[in-house]
């Protein structure tokens, strides 16, 4: 699916607007301690490895994740997701963290993360990532990369002057957690990748529902056919009816791009029944065969 271009940059304009001071801020507090820890580069590459790469798509929910527990492959986890999975005694071999709000904490504050904190890599934004997040985390357990922004070969680069200012390579990231983690699959050589979760999509028809529902509201005004507009209807890869809107069709159409161009060097697999991805460049599969099929 394709996003309208003015809405997708009327989006994106605003999201920027919004939380420049806010990341910038971020960034200013937690300089010293991005600067002490550890770079994405440090992190053992996994070449050749099979690896499920865990979103927060409503797909998740369909599927039984505590089967992850025998999973012999590799595991990067958003780190909503966290929690969860140690509940469930599930390890990943990293977490992927790229909002900046301080509520992202709340995920490594609990009891049990902290107690399981030294055991995995959580891979943290430069740019965004909130001080309260970085002070909830052991100095150790912390990978920092700086999020691709522009062109870094340009002659003017922000994402250049961020790297210069954090020694910290660059990563793709598509603008959310869970397209982050994919790149980070296949920044440490990972394949096949198992996209679970990663859906850009609701499990529900109802617009009224969905995550980003004021936020349009407010763009729309007192306009309902404005508002409608953001929202597209449509089939998942295995026929199960989809919402979509603006926001997520705007990361979607930023990960397509990475994904087509990868098709030929690496086979991706969709495991979630809700994801929007198309099959020419995620084939579907079933995430309990996933698990049959491609163990390390």
């Amino acid at each position: 699916m394709e996003s309208q271009p003015e809405i997708s940059n009327l989006i994106q304009q605003m999201t920027l607007q919004r939380m420049e001071k806010v990341w910038m801020r971020n960034l200013a507090e937690n300089l010293s301690t991005i600067r002490k820890a550890h770079n994405i580069s440090e992190i053992p590459k996994q070449p050749g490895r099979s690896a499920i790469v865990l979103g927060a798509g409503p797909s998740t929910k369909y599927v039984d994740l505590s089967l992850l527990k025998d999973w012999k492959g590799v595991l990067i986890s958003c780190d909503r997701q966290l929690p969860k999975l140690l509940e469930m005694g599930i390890e990943p071999y990293c977490v992927t963290t790229v909002d900046g709000s301080e509520l992202i904490a709340d995920f490594y504050k609990a009891p049990l993360v902290q107690e399981h904190a030294k055991n995995f890599r959580v891979v943290l934004s430069c740019q965004t990532t909130h001080p309260s997040v970085s002070a909830a985390l052991p100095l150790e357990s912390q990978y920092y990369f700086v999020g691709l922004w522009d062109d870094p070969f340009a002659l003017f680069s922000i994402t250049r002057i961020f790297q210069e200012l954090t020694d910290k390579m660059i990563l793709e990231t598509g603008g959310n957690t869970g397209s982050c983690a994919f790149y980070l699959a296949y920044f440490l050589g990972c394949n096949p990748i198992g996209l679970l979760g990663i859906d850009f999509a609701y499990d529900t028809l109802n617009h009224t529902q969905t995550i980003y529902y004021e936020t349009f509201k407010a763009i729309a005004g007192n306009d309902p056919k404005r508002m409608l507009s953001f929202y597209r209807k449509g089939l998942s890869s295995a026929g199960k009816p989809l919402l979509t809107d603006e926001m997520f069709l705007t990361y979607y159409n930023n990960l397509m791009p990475s994904l087509q161009q990868v098709h030929n060097k690496i086979k991706v697999y969709n495991l979630g029944e809700y994801s929007l991805l198309p099959a020419e460049v995620a084939e579907p599969i079933g995430f309990e065969e996933y698990l049959k099929r491609m163990q390390a």
